[in-house]
């Protein structure tokens, strides 16, 4: 028995290596098609768009000429890609464009409503944040939108031109009038951001660091010169930060932070409104986080702010009707009319109130019910519920038709990667996509194995069908191992307990082949989880077994590496019964028929196995 396990096992280990060897390219190509057909079942957030083909194939193509990369927005998205881009790819040449001249980091904004001195430290000029000779930046005005087209031969280069034909054009213009910015180029990074309440982004001014300064002074004045008390709405990161200010600044007892209640359905879709507090760390609730104890982030948050005397109120807090002086009809000196998302109260205006926790169908007939007694205290309003993409505003160009004199807008996007709320479709590399009805399957994308593993090896190269082939062989041949030799050693306890001491009943084979398969796949999830991370997550790829567990634990807890498990269990479990019940039933009918069938050679060899143990 020692032997036949031994020689069970090695021969599992030799099987393992060469399956995996020569089924990688096939798991690739169908993760790759997975995950271009889950990133068409709904609109995906997104800020970065772009694939660069890698290895051999792009450094020849980088010796020959650069390869022109367009990238819209100097936001953390967009000045995190161009500089990458610029120290990372010899051949590569970068053109960042964007409203402001300057790099603000964002989240800082919120101490600058209580702290405006702080403001200096928070920005920096894109030009010196962007050096070098492939790299360049161009400071568009305000009100211009952009297109990305396909380009053409005679459109992209005069006749005479060496220049090499660019797959795609990249154009920044006002209505009619000639682009201001016409770059041909082979991609585009699109990470224009988006609106986050209550900072304003300076998409109408003049993008000078010296007048977003003066323009945050003057709001920051307007609207906390006289306030004794505030009102933030929504419980996302904005939220919380903006009333942990607020309460530094205040006092305890002036700021009230609304979450709305956390029904079952709120939090689905992203910007959901009041769906309670910081949902999207809810997932580390029950998971003791180092300096923060168990309970996770949201049990901090809460004990910190009320430490701070931040009242929290979960139920809704509803604005003032419409013709009010601080419902749609009001603004700000000089802004547009919407719905400013930070205000002062005037002396004659109506407030915020409770409305309670049930459902909150009509707004203003919610506010009408609830009566005076409901008033929140709040000389000061923060709506914080959420970002809001700037798609339309980003893409839209209107210019005026001159034979009937009508304003005609055009979209500098192709049709169909605009989703719900005005997000972008992307696939599952953060690519724009589109659905079928709109573009043929996954937005032109290959569809099925063949055309994967076709899309692979056009974009990343033949090698990039063994990707992540060293995580599946180390998690391939202990699961092959343990699942064979676990089987046998279940085999035999359950023939040795049964009552002639010889016999195996179809029950004890199906119940050894689905522990075995589940005690292989358990003790094998973590190295499962690494594996599939390297084939689809390209941080991952290129980086050892044992630095992929280490990372997985250090930035997303221990528990990571389990994810999945019940499926996987469950899935394997039923696998190994029905192989191994199947198997131990027709060994010995399959057998009998090849010896009366006189299969030879076959008949002989398959014999003396087969009259034995196994």
């Amino acid at each position: 028995w020692r032997k036949l396990s031994f020689a069970s096992a090695m021969a599992a280990m030799i099987l393992g290596i060469l399956s995996s060897a020569a089924t990688t390219p096939a798991v690739r190509s169908t993760t790759t098609l997975t995950l271009l057909l889950t990133a068409l079942a709904g609109p995906r957030t997104a800020a970065l768009s772009l694939s660069l083909p890698g290895g051999r194939w792009f450094r020849e193509r980088g010796a020959v000429t650069q390869t022109r990369v367009a990238v819209l927005g100097g936001g953390f998205a967009g000045l995190t890609a161009a500089r990458t881009l610029v120290a990372s790819h010899p051949g590569v040449e970068v053109l960042l464009c964007d409203q402001r001249e300057f790099f603000e980091y964002t989240p800082g904004i919120l101490r600058a409503w209580v702290e405006p001195s702080v403001h200096p430290r928070l920005v920096n000029p894109i030009r010196r944040l962007l050096r070098g000779r492939r790299a360049s930046f161009r400071r568009v005005p305000p009100g211009c939108a952009v297109a990305v087209e396909e380009s053409t031969v005679e459109a992209a280069l005069p006749a005479t031109s060496d220049e090499p034909t660019r797959p795609l054009r990249f154009t920044i213009g006002r209505g009619a009038e000639s682009p201001l910015v016409d770059y041909p180029c082979d991609y585009v990074v699109l990470a224009p951001g988006g609106d986050l309440s209550p900072i304003t982004d300076d998409r109408e001014a003049d993008g000078t660091i010296v007048g977003r300064r003066a323009r945050l002074k003057r709001q920051v004045e307007a609207v906390l010169s006289n306030a004794s008390s505030a009102l933030v709405v929504g419980g996302g990161l904005t939220g919380v930060e903006l009333a942990a200010e607020l309460a530094e600044k205040l006092g305890p007892g002036a700021v009230t932070l609304a979450v709305g209640p956390t029904l079952p359905r709120r939090g689905s879709y992203p910007g959901d409104p009041g769906a309670g507090l910081l949902p999207g760390f809810r997932d580390t609730c029950n998971q003791p986080l180092r300096n923060l104890g168990r309970g996770g982030v949201e049990r901090y948050a809460r004990t910190w702010l009320a430490r701070a005397g931040v009242s929290i109120l979960k139920s809704w807090a509803v604005p003032p009707p419409a013709d009010s002086t601080l419902g749609a009809k009001a603004a700000l000196p000089g802004a547009r009319p919407r719905t400013p998302t930070a205000a002062a109260r005037p002396q004659c205006a109506r407030s915020w109130r409770d409305v309670g926790s049930g459902e909150v169908l009509d707004g203003d007939a919610a506010w009408e019910r609830a009566g005076p007694e409901a008033d929140i205290r709040a000389d000061a309003v923060f709506d914080c519920r959420g970002i809001r993409p700037t798609t339309r505003q980003t893409y839209t160009r209107y210019r005026s038709n001159p034979d009937t004199g009508l304003r005609v807008s055009s979209f500098g996007l192709p049709a169909g990667v605009v989703g719900g709320g005005g997000w972008l479709r992307v696939d599952g590399r953060f690519r724009l996509s589109r659905p079928a009805a709109a573009g043929g399957a996954a937005g032109g994308a290959a569809c099925g194995v063949g055309g994967a593993l076709r899309a692979v090896v056009a974009e990343e190269g033949v090698l990039a069908l063994w990707r992540g082939l060293s995580a599946t062989l180390l998690r391939d041949v202990p699961f092959s191992c343990l699942y064979w030799v676990g089987y046998e050693a279940l085999k035999r306890r359950a023939t040795a307990a049964s009552a002639d001491g010889a016999t195996l009943s179809p029950a004890a084979a199906f119940l050894a082949g689905a522990a075995s398969g589940s005690t292989a796949a358990f003790l094998t999830t973590p190295l499962d989880v690494v594996k599939t991370r390297q084939q689809t997550v390209p941080s991952y790829s290129g980086i050892q077994l044992h630095e992929g567990l280490a990372r997985v634990v250090r930035e997303e807890g221990a528990s990571t590496l389990l994810t999945g498990l019940k499926p996987t269990l469950l899935g394997y479990g039923i696998e190994g019964a029905l192989k191994f019940g199947a198997y131990e039933r027709v060994k010995a009918p399959l057998a009998a028929l090849l010896v009366r069938l006189g299969a030879g050679g076959s008949a002989l060899w398959l014999r003396p196995p087969l009259a034995g143990p196994l």
